[in-house]
């Protein structure tokens, strides 16, 4: 059966996809061809439901619409997008971006770091994970670390999971702490200025801490857990092992003098056990379910091990 993709009038599904509930695969491979309309979206997913699914798993749409027609092909039947997963094993993380988009009064602009959030967000999701995102302002945050060379950079500002989503980001205000299984404070400069001391965001901390729950941070995402305590009064960083990006690092950009306080240092005031490796290598530090990493080189690495934290 050939499936026309621009024959969507009133921008419905075939027919025989909804009404049959059937989807047009090729059981060799394993892949299903779905059309998935914005307006059928509901009965776009439902037709692709069935036995095939693994128990305890099931379709379900996101409730999003896309506003337009899309053919697309998946080579997870039963798993459209990670996001759609439903089961005992599909976690919900939090990516929580700095609105802050000037380093300073230097005029210079920053942001939250692109790469540091492309590589878990996409680790995360091929482990069939939701991720949902949140600004300290809500919307859109300033970006840095765009690289036009890089695919990977302009498919995840073009997906509808990724970097569509960031328009219509939340703020940590509105979120419920007990609904994810783990939080990743992306890094970037701006964290500087507006992670740090934040009511919202040390208390998002705080609870995913005490309650198993992942807490994760990357370069200069960690100034959202300087000033966090815990129930008891103590600091969450203290006696912890951690990284960051390092004040000697800030130093050798000619930084230091432009960010608000030096971030190794107040960690470590704090009673962190701080460590870091040369200068733009990659380097992860796990201390129990509180995970951070250097710099951008390690968002890949940082990833991998939230998936494995989240893992039964």
């Amino acid at each position: 059966m050939k499936i026309d993709p621009t024959d969507t009038t009133s921008c419905r599904i075939n027919a025989a996809l909804v009404q049959g509930r059937r989807a047009i695969g090729s059981p060799a491979v394993g892949m299903v061809l779905t059309l998935v309309i914005a307006t059928d979206e509901e009965n776009a997913y439902d037709a692709l439901g069935g036995s095939s699914c693994p128990a305890g798993e099931s379709w379900r749409p996101c409730g999003r619409s896309c506003g337009t027609c899309l053919l697309t092909r998946y080579s997870k039947p039963c798993f459209p997008h990670p996001t759609h997963r439903t089961g005992p094993d599909m976690k919900k993380v939090l990516f929580v971006l700095t609105s802050h988009g000037e380093l300073g009064d230097s005029g210079r602009p920053t942001g939250f770091h692109l790469g540091e959030t492309i590589e878990p967000w996409q680790i995360i999701r091929d482990a069939r994970h939701q991720i949902d995102f949140v600004s300290v302002r809500g919307g859109r945050s300033p970006m840095i670390g765009y690289d036009p060379d890089d695919p990977a950079h302009d498919a995840f500002l073009k997906d509808p999971a990724g970097g569509l989503l960031l328009d219509t980001a939340g703020t940590p205000e509105e979120v419920d702490p007990d609904d994810y299984s783990a939080v990743y404070f992306v890094g970037g400069h701006g964290t500087m200025w507006d992670f740090r001391g934040h009511p919202a965001l040390e208390s998002l901390a705080r609870r995913l801490h005490e309650s198993g729950g992942v807490v994760s941070a990357i370069c200069h995402g960690p100034a959202a857990l300087v000033d966090v305590r815990l129930s008891d009064g103590s600091h969450l960083v203290a006696g912890r092992a951690l990284t960051s990006f390092a004040d000697a690092h800030e130093q050798a950009r000619g930084l230091d003098g432009l960010v608000p306080f030096p971030l190794q240092r107040t960690l470590e005031e704090r009673g962190a056990v701080f460590s870091h490796a040369p200068d733009k290598m990659p380097h992860v530090v796990v201390s129990g379910r509180l995970v951070t990493a250097q710099n951008p080189a390690s968002a890949r690495e940082l990833g991998v091990r939230i998936v494995e934290l989240l893992s039964p």
